[in-house]
């Protein structure tokens, strides 16, 4: 990918969840990788993460219940989405995930990659991650996008778990955009060579 950044293709992530989910703690700590005691956002803020294989751009967008149907406000322009949810929080799960199902169905995040962070692990260990992901029914959700699931805390192992799920985000995203390189080149080829084949053509028949 080269040292310089203004070579590497930067990777923009709305990061959605609800009220006090952990969302600007997660995006604090990717980039001062320490934990930052935040308040509950009413509006949302902006943290650009670079580091040497990565430059990602995630938009928190405050999860109050008046600021969500605002959300399609921010759903243009990005490549990924990390839908965080309070994980500690067992009454919350239920209205979790019908949020992030609503997310899912507008039009503007059709197929774009999703990560879930199911957040405060450190404060919830007796569901395992695979009950979670049955819970959230990210089966499903991978028949439509690529999807995979996380168990992330800022608090434990360092936020290796977290720095794992933004990797994910970033190699799906690039896996994407080295795709689309690819077949817009191989069209380009093709009709390349037809306008060449018409060119020939032309010249055999009126010389």
């Amino acid at each position: 990918m080269g040292n310089s950044s203004a070579k590497r293709q930067p990777v923009r992530i709305l990061v959605l969840g609800l009220y006090d989910s952990g969302k600007t703690s997660i995006l604090h700590y990717s980039k001062l990788g320490e934990v930052v005691t935040t308040t509950p956002m009413i509006g949302f803020t902006v943290e650009t993460l670079i580091n040497k294989r990565l430059i990602l751009t995630g938009w928190d967008v405050g999860g109050r219940d008046k600021i969500r149907p605002l959300y399609r406000h921010y759903y243009s322009n990005n490549d990924a989405l990390i839908f965080v949810v309070d994980s500690s929080d067992e009454d919350e799960l239920e209205r979790a995930k019908e949020e992030l199902m609503r997310h899912l169905s507008e039009t503007e995040l059709q197929n774009m990659p999703l990560a879930i962070a199911f957040h405060k692990w450190d404060k919830h260990k007796h569901m395992t991650i695979s009950k979670m992901q049955d819970a959230f029914g990210v089966s499903g959700i991978r028949k439509s996008r690529p999807c995979e699931a996380f168990a992330t805390s800022v608090i434990c192992d360092d936020g290796m778990e977290l720095k794992r799920m933004l990797y994910w985000v970033y190699e799906v995203v690039r896996e994407r955009q080295d795709s689309v390189k690819q077949t817009q080149s191989n069209e380009a080829h093709s009709l390349d060579f037809v306008e060449r084949a018409l060119t020939k053509f032309k010249t055999l028949l009126f010389n």
